[in-house]
């Protein structure tokens, strides 16, 4: 316990030194999200998924949504109840949505090929129900207030990258974090291990696994999840060259 609370007090201290220095004020441009960014709007799949995932919570935090290729999609994040309480949401569609799509496609083509256009896309969806579980589970003021300050930290971080990072398979993760007056958002694709993206992730679906468990493996879930936060806390130190690969 005592190693535990002395973890919480490091990282506490590396980020108050993170907030000073993003204190400054902006000299540039910031990263936009919305209906206003990109060259296209969001597919109607995007828009199923959303309100499948994340429409039960407004205000969420340290939020991760995960697109693998090929199993289902899901989420993670934390709400602060009334009585300042911290609850971990995770929530899971029970089928892949876009195989759903897909098959659904499929099924009512009249030639080899199939479209994947918005409208295209919002047919086969009317007739899907994106059916999903949830998991709620309560977690420590301590622990959660370590937890979102990496988050802020990791969120604040965000910049374009200056080639694209995205492949054909592999996992798309979008990050999301409520701060007064903003929602800070980013996104990766299948993060390299070692790095603060990658560590990021890492501690994301450690607590995905937390919100997940049974009562009875808990406590070891939490004991990973901390220690998820500490490597992370570790890589904000580092410099980018004594990251690993």
């Amino acid at each position: 316990m005592r190693s535990e609370s002395r973890s919480i007090l490091a990282i506490a201290t590396l980020l108050t030194a993170l907030a000073a220095g993003a204190a400054v004020a902006a000299e540039n441009l910031e990263p936009e999200e919305g209906v206003f960014a990109g060259y296209l709007g969001p597919e109607p799949y995007e828009l199923v998924l959303r309100r499948a995932l994340l429409e039960d919570d407004h205000y969420r935090l340290c939020q991760l949504l995960v697109v693998p290729s090929f199993s289902q999609e899901s989420v993670v994040y934390i709400v602060e109840g009334q009585d300042h309480s911290m609850t971990v949401v995770s929530r899971a569609v029970r089928k892949q949505l876009w195989a759903s799509m897909l098959e659904e496609m499929k099924r009512t083509a009249t030639s080899n090929s199939i479209r994947l256009d918005g409208a295209a896309q919002s047919i086969a969806l009317e007739k899907i129900r994106a059916a999903v579980e949830t998991h709620r589970t309560g977690l420590d003021g301590s622990t959660a207030s370590m937890v979102l300050g990496l988050c802020r930290a990791v969120l604040l971080r965000t910049r374009y990258p200056e080639t694209p990072s995205r492949g054909l398979d592999g996992t798309t993760y979008h990050a999301g974090h409520w701060i007064e007056g903003a929602f800070l958002a980013g996104h990766t694709w299948s993060p390299k291990a070692g790095t603060v993206t990658g560590d990021f992730v890492e501690m994301e679906l450690a607590l995905q696994s937390y919100a997940d468990a049974p009562e009875g493996r808990r406590a070891p879930a939490k004991a990973n999840l901390i220690a998820k936060a500490r490597r992370l806390a570790e890589s904000l130190k580092a410099p980018p060259a004594a990251r690993g690969p």
